[in-house]
């Protein structure tokens, strides 16, 4: 249970008045610039409030986490061709996948207005940037399977390439705030709340030089500073499947790639009550085994070479939950050379691969043909494909220009964190028969026998069409029956593997934040990262890029919200 008098959960001391050289009044005061943020800003402006906005990242190296956007009806998917999407099965879909544990109000929100703000967000474009964006897993194949085991998939995801990157993008609506009378200020940190009573009155902030400038607001502040993956002390105190699924002798450590919880940090300490447990993360507790050719209609094993679940139940993230559970958290990976044409039975769910994308593809046949020439000792999966859209990146791997160590690059000042250290365990082999595949994966005596036996059942379920041990859906249990034979293994993603949490304060449909007995904080809001009770129990997403999509739209909505308070 997460420890109400955890440090991290006390306020600390008052900064000394004397210390604060400048002061600044506006309307509604935004803490955080990204993609939740910016579109807060941007909102609450435009609906006529004095808006003052902030980061910690210097103007000139702004960079907001990663490239691609999932949402829902838009004029600009629907140019596409893309069909329209029913709002009520797109939310039954989601409290499903949530276990009904997320607010429906919001996920209603975002499914009716996430399209009218997609169009919104991009109006600053030119016509060259927003004819450069990328809808993936559209057009799909003949197999194409808009639903899997019960759970609903849709395509919707627009991918930004280097001419119009999400990051650009951010900055060109910031401009357009700026338009309505929005100040940005970076170089900025948030460290305390200021109140009035019960009412939330503004924000303090620090200058590199240590002195402090004082932000009132007249009506609102918006949290919008992300997540807490970062904060080690707040991921071991709030986390519990990470720090229940941690192998033996590992530590729970942060995250590289998220943020400090600063925000919410500030929240709870003005008396915000957070989401109740599990906090949903995003790759926190388990692992992808799709990630590297991102089809479930593989097999997937277990170190003794059992089969343990079903590979295909909803999408990666789902099903990958069970991985992190096993001994080791290792899972082995089995599929043959009729890769390609079971990529087309993708859904476009989080970690698919876009099979008509000639990079993807092009990755996954360099890898194959890798671990055919490395022979008995396999080779890396160092370059695992990744989709990267046509001129740029996609928040995984850095555009033209910005890479490792270069501002907004991956290590670089702004920038995503460097890409992760090779696992020697995680390597591919191939193999023209299962036995020799067996031996070189390390399997033998009973082990071996139960690789070979799974095989072989698995093979007998996808001629009958009847997964009898785990009800894999009968649309993607396809044969291992084609030589060569391919498989790899990979680890589970613990600690400080994940990207982000995507859980915090808990707030009403307005995102006012609520205090601890449910009732509304006059004057505080929370959106993005910062704002809870959006996925309920684990990241798992009907679209790609459906968090960054959800940031810009109840962010949106937020700004609207917070413009529209009474205030003071």
């Amino acid at each position: 249970m997460p420890n109400l008098n955890a440090p991290w959960r006390q306020p600390p001391a008052p900064i000394d008045p004397a210390l604060i050289t400048e002061t600044l009044e506006a309307d509604v005061v935004v803490v955080g610039c990204a993609h939740a943020g910016t579109a807060a800003a941007r909102a609450a402006a435009e609906a006529g409030a004095a808006v003052i906005a902030i980061d910690q990242q210097k103007e000139k190296l702004f960079h907001a986490v990663g490239n691609d956007l999932g949402h829902i009806n838009s004029k600009f998917l629907a140019q596409r061709g893309i069909p329209h999407v029913d709002e009520i099965e797109f939310l039954n879909d989601w409290q499903l996948r949530s276990n009904n544990r997320s607010n429906p109000k919001l996920v209603m929100q975002f499914a009716r207005t996430s399209g009218e703000c997609f169009d919104w967000m991009i109006e600053p474009l030119t016509q060259e940037q927003r004819d450069a964006i990328v809808v993936t897993h559209w057009p799909g194949n003949k197999n194409f399977t808009g639903d899997i085991s019960g759970f609903k998939f849709w395509p919707g995801c627009a991918e930004f390439p280097g001419i119009a990157s999400l990051s650009k993008v951010a900055r060109l609506n910031q401009q357009e705030a700026q338009k309505h009378g929005a100040r940005f200020l970076f170089e900025l940190t948030a460290r305390q709340l200021t109140k009035m009573g019960q009412r939330v009155t503004g924000v303090i902030c620090q200058k590199k030089d240590g002195s402090y400038i004082q932000l009132n607001a007249k009506k609102a502040v918006i949290l919008a500073a992300g997540d807490f993956s970062k904060n080690a002390e707040m991921v071991e105190d709030l986390c519990d499947e990470i720090t229940t699924l941690k192998q033996p002798g590992q530590t729970v450590t942060a995250s590289v790639r998220g943020q400090d919880g600063s925000g919410i940090r500030m929240g709870v300490w003005a008396g915000g009550r957070m989401s109740p447990a599990p906090i949903a993360t995003m790759g926190g507790g388990y692992f992808f085994p799709n990630q590297v050719i991102g089809t479930a209609a593989t097999l997937w094993l277990d170190r003794d070479g059992n089969r343990f679940c079903n590979e295909g139940f909803g999408d990666a993230v789902l099903s990958g939950v069970e991985g992190a559970r096993l001994p080791e958290g290792y899972v082995t990976s089995v599929f043959d050379s009729d890769l390609e044409n079971w990529l087309t039975y993708q859904a476009p769910g989080h970690n698919a691969v876009w099979s008509t994308n000639e990079d993807d593809m092009n990755a996954i046949r360099n890898l194959m043909r890798s671990a055919r020439e490395a022979g008995p000792v396999g080779s890396s999966l160092s370059g695992r494909p990744v989709h990267t859209p046509p001129g740029g990146g996609d928040g995984r791997h850095a555009p033209p220009g910005m890479e490792e160590g270069m501002p907004g690059g991956p290590g670089g000042p702004g920038g995503p964190p460097p890409g992760p250290k090779e696992d020697p365990k995680e390597r591919m082999f191939c193999a023209d028969t299962l036995e020799e595949l067996a031996d070189r994966l390390g399997f033998t005596g009973e082990k071996k026998a139960n690789f070979l036996s799974a095989v072989a059942r698995y093979n007998e379920f996808c001629r009958t069409g009847r997964d009898e041990d785990f009800g894999k859906d009968p649309r993607i249990l396809l044969p291992l029956c084609k030589p060569p034979y391919y498989a790899f293994r990979r680890h589970a993603q613990i600690g400080n593997e994940f990207l982000a949490t995507v859980d915090g304060l808990w707030t009403d449909d307005r995102q006012n934040v609520l205090d601890m007995d449910k009732e509304p904080i006059p004057g505080l809001y929370a959106t993005g990262n910062c704002c809870g009770r959006r996925w309920g129990v684990q990241y798992s997403t009907p679209i790609p890029g459906v968090s960054i999509g959800m940031a810009w739209t109840l962010g949106r909505l937020c700004g609207q919200n917070a413009a529209a308070d009474p205030g003071l």
